[in-house]
């Protein structure tokens, strides 16, 4: 089992390493395959379309969490299509350590994605009690 978790670090610091090389190669990335090890699938991400579900691929979340700050998100995101462009509209919601969800929520943001586009979906608590969060993805309206 040791063994397992080392190779299976060395494998996500390898596709992350990876990936920061792409993202600073140029200004967009290749599209990204379904089963590309840099794709995660997060309980946290959450795709409420089916194209989107198609299209997204999300990487790593990076976050920012410092006492008596509010947490900071940032959600890489890439659109996997050669042709379309997909609309999007996120918003984070953040949680307390308890799981209450604290309030106000963050508004929908607009981004598109064009194709083989990678952007960043940021959000930022506006408590700095909020120990968790979840980002929502749909279609444009």
């Amino acid at each position: 089992m040791p063994r397992f978790r080392h190779s299976a670090a060395l494998a996500v610091s390898a596709a992350a390493f990876a990936a920061a090389l792409t993202l600073t190669a140029c200004e967009s990335t290749p599209p990204v395959a379904a089963g590309d090890p840099v794709t995660i699938a997060d309980p946290r991400l959450s795709v409420l379309d089916p194209v989107g579900q198609s299209l997204l691929r999300f990487q790593a979340p990076v976050v920012v969490d410092r006492p008596g700050q509010p947490l900071q998100v940032q959600v890489p995101v890439t659109n996997v299509s050669g042709r379309d462009t997909y609309y999007a509209d996120y918003r984070f919601i953040f949680f307390d350590a308890d799981g209450q969800q604290l309030e106000p929520v963050q508004g929908w943001e607009f981004l598109n994605f064009d194709p083989g586009q990678s952007r960043r979906m940021i959000g930022a608590a506006v408590h700095p009690t909020a120990r968790a969060w979840r980002l929502e993805v749909r279609r444009a309206r």
